[in-house]
This record gives C-alpha cells, sequence and structure tokens, in this order.
C-alpha cells in the first residue's frame, strides 16, 4: 500500500501550472520564442566530445535558511526572475512587439530505472502533473535505447492510462536528426521531455554539442520545461555522467569512468539502480576520482525531484543516497590500479521516499537541515550553466 502524501501535488507552484488558461498562453508564447530560436540552434558548433564549451553562467541561487519536511509541506514563495522575451534568441534580446513571457523555473525528476508503470504509477503521475497536466506537451525521447520505437510502445499506452493527452515521440535517432531543425522545434514547444533508460554513453554520442541538446537546455532554463530521466536517462543529467563501471562490493581504483552528459547539473554524478545492483562501492569509487562532487543514487521505482534553487524531493518506493566526498581524505595517488581504495571522512545521507528537502525559507515548524545536508542540498538544486 502506497504511503500517504506521495501521489499529492507538488508544493509551491504546481496548481498556477495545471489550468488550461495559463497552458494556452505559455503554448502560444512558446511557439513564438521556438520560432526565432530554431536557426540559431541548428548552426554546428564542430567542437569534440570531451572538449570544453563556452558557457553563460546561470544566475546564482539566493541564498536562505535550508529546512526539511514530508512531501506536501507548502514550499516557500519562489523569487521572482527577471521575464524572458517571447521571440527573443538565445542571448535574450526581445523581438519588438512580443509580450513577455513568464519565466517557470524548470524542474528535473531524477529516476533510478523501473519506475512502476502498471499500478499507482506515482513518478509518471506527478511527473504529468509538474509538466502541466493532462494537457501538457509531453516528448518522449528513446534514443538511448537499441529499439527506440519500442520503447516508445512501451511508454505511449502507460501515459494514455494516466490521463496525458499530448504525448508523442520525438523523432530523434541520431546525430543527423539531432540537429534537425523540426525536432528543435518540437523541443522547444515542450512542456515536458521524458528521456527513456539504455545506454547513456549512445545517447551522448547523438546528442553531444547538436542542435537538439542546446535546445534542451533553452526550454529548461528559460521555457520551464521539466525534463524527466529514468535510468540511462538519468545518467545524462548530469555534466560529469558515469560512462562505465563495475558493481565493486569495495571502492577500488580505476574501475569506474566518466565522460560528458547533459549538464543540466554540474555539480553532481548520478547513479541508477542503486541498491538493487548494489553500486555504493561504484559510486565511492567514482566519488575518490571527483571529490568535488555529489554523488547520487537513486534506488529503482524511485525518484529525486530537483527545483531549482529551492529544494529536493524524493519520490516512489525506495531511497536516494547521497555521497558527499568534499572533506574526504583518500589514498587514490598512492595505490596501483584496482587496488582497495582507503576513504577517510565520507559523508552519507538516506533520503526516504515521501521527504522533501528544501534550502529556501525556513517554515515554521519545519526542522532546519543538519548544515552538511544542506551544503549537498545547495549544490543539487544549483542548476547547471545555459549552454546555448
Amino acid at each position: 500500500m502506497p504511503s500517504p502524501n506521495r501521489d499529492q501535488a507538488v508544493p509551491g507552484g504546481d496548481a498556477a501550472d495545471t489550468g488550461s488558461h495559463g497552458l494556452a498562453r505559455r503554448t502560444l508564447l512558446r511557439s513564438a520564442f521556438a520560432a526565432s530560436a530554431v536557426a540559431a540552434l541548428s548552426a554546428p558548433v564542430g567542437r569534440a566530445r570531451g572538449q570544453a564549451s563556452p558557457v553563460t553562467a546561470a544566475a546564482p541561487a539566493q541564498a536562505a535558511a535550508p529546512t526539511s519536511s514530508p512531501a506536501g509541506t507548502p514550499a516557500p514563495p519562489r523569487p521572482n526572475p527577471a521575464p524572458v522575451k517571447a521571440g527573443a534568441a538565445p542571448g535574450g534580446a526581445a523581438s519588438p512587439g512580443q509580450p513577455p513571457l513568464a519565466r517557470r523555473l524548470g524542474r528535473l525528476v531524477v529516476i533510478g530505472g523501473n519506475e512502476d508503470r502498471l499500478q499507482d504509477r506515482v513518478i509518471l503521475r506527478r511527473f504529468v502533473a509538474m509538466c502541466g497536466g493532462p494537457d501538457a506537451r509531453i516528448a518522449l525521447i528513446t534514443a538511448a535505447s537499441e529499439d527506440p520505437q519500442g520503447a516508445w510502445r512501451g511508454y505511449a499506452p502507460v501515459f494514455e492510462a494516466i490521463g496525458a493527452r499530448a504525448v508523442s515521440l520525438l523523432p530523434m535517432f541520431d546525430r543527423a536528426t539531432a540537429d534537425d531543425p523540426a525536432v528543435v522545434s518540437r523541443i522547444l514547444a515542450c512542456d515536458g521531455l521524458f528521456i527513456s533508460g539504455g545506454d547513456q554513453n549512445r545517447l551522448m554520442e547523438i546528442l553531444w554539442e547538436s542542435a537538439a541538446a542546446r535546445a534542451i537546455h533553452i526550454a529548461f532554463h528559460l521555457n520551464g520545461c521539466c525534463i524527466g530521466g529514468t535510468s540511462a536517462g538519468a545518467a545524462v543529467m548530469s555534466r560529469h555522467m558515469l560512462a562505465q563501471g563495475q558493481a565493486v562490493s569495495l571502492p577500488q581504483k580505476d574501475v569506474v569512468s566518466t565522460d560528458i552528459g547533459l549538464g543540466l547539473l554540474s555539480k553532481a554524478i548520478i547513479d541508477q539502480h542503486f541498491s538493487e545492483r548494489r553500486r555504493l562501492g561504484r559510486l565511492l569509487s567514482a566519488m575518490a576520482q571527483r571529490p568535488d562532487l555529489i554523488g547520487v543514487g537513486i534506488d529503482e521505482d524511485t525518484a529525486l525531484v530537483i527545483e531549482r534553487g529551492q529544494a529536493v524531493e524524493v519520490l516512489g518506493q525506495g531511497t536516494v543516497t547521497i555521497v558527499d566526498g568534499r572533506r574526504m581524505q583518500s589514498n587514490l595517488e598512492d595505490i596501483e590500479s584496482d587496488a582497495h581504495l582507503e576513504l577517510i571522512g565520507v559523508q552519507l545521507h538516506l533520503l526516504p521516499a515521501g521527504h522533501r528537502y528544501a534550502v529556501g525559507p525556513a517554515l515554521r515548524g519545519v526542522r532546519r537541515l543538519p548544515a552538511a545536508l544542506a551544503e549537498a542540498v545547495g549544490m543539487l538544486v544549483e542548476p547547471g550553466p545555459l549552454r546555448g
């Protein structure tokens, strides 16, 4: 039996995004924005994967007292960011005569794989709600799968069963289609994008420095698009992506490798199927290589919802494990490849489903987060830079 509060609306803003009038207005304005952005996004940039790209820094989140609460507790009010003009180019210049497009804060729904598709479908229902409700335009990206059409056939009836009426497959299956202006237009017009599982390396070979990848960034940063990803689709959310790795019981040197992901998160490494595949050793091995990042291990049928600059919330049936090695001491530089690592001072935080952890203004009756957890959550809710 599902626990209470898991199927309630996300506090702090979903109701304003689900009305038919508001959705229609956003759709109209977003279409105007998309028309002017497609040409700029479709221009090739000519950089090899693994080479740093120029970025535009996102506005820093306002610091405030961190809090924790069960899911369903009202969220603090959001700050009012500067509006983005409809019809603006990616750089922000407004076209004459266009009305302002209110800037929504995009959310990420990072799923550990094997989310429930047959019973309560708590995670997918919440994803649809955060996109704007039954009439929200949602596109599925299935390019990580060996059988993209089969992945689409697996999800289409699930979204239909939970009442989503405007879900479609994004026809992006190779590098050529990732630079197709029609695909770019579809991404920019979406209220939600859902990235299915498969192989994260296959997906990033298609998306790396493509027009579609840049459109995903603009959709998230400027349009307030909600982006969900499961399994491989979760791994690509971060800039530093787990590409390969052994599920070792004890952390070892050189048993994992990383590559570059989409970069919607810039200060995290994400691992999925976490408890089910016993991946703590693998994640710790990765953290020894990058102790400046936050490690995030997400169980199956579990999602970490990341509200930009505000809070994280855990949905589903399992737990999210946070690994913080920023104050860790290790012997990584002193041992041979495959040798066991000495890791001293690692901090672990276990966040169960049904709880929300806020770094916004303190709420009455809600306890403050411990400082170490507050720092880790603060890093997670800080989005990666806009890469357009």
